[in-house]
């Protein structure tokens, strides 16, 4: 039994030329963390990594600063990744 329709990743250096040429970063963060699922998260091929990381970050101290923690420089780094139409 297959997976289903293979899915591609997206374009990472188009996030905001995909809306409207704004780039978001809560946007972004809330997909990542899974408050906001796209179409493969809803399927269960891609992990929902703000339940993961919440999990791992338990054992460690407040789950949401650390989720921010190490969130926040990757939104950064996506935000530098993009590219005008």
């Amino acid at each position: 039994a297959g997976a289903g329709p293979a899915q591609h990743a997206p374009d990472l250096t188009r996030l905001a030329a995909n809306a409207d040429g704004r780039f978001d970063p809560d946007a972004v963060a809330a997909r990542i963390e899974g408050r906001s699922l796209a179409p493969g998260h809803a399927r269960g091929a891609m992990p929902i990594w703000g339940e993961r990381l919440a999990v791992e970050f338990e054992r460690h101290a407040e789950g949401d600063e650390l989720i921010g923690a190490t969130l926040d420089p990757l939104v950064a780094y996506l935000e530098s990744l993009q590219q005008a139409d």
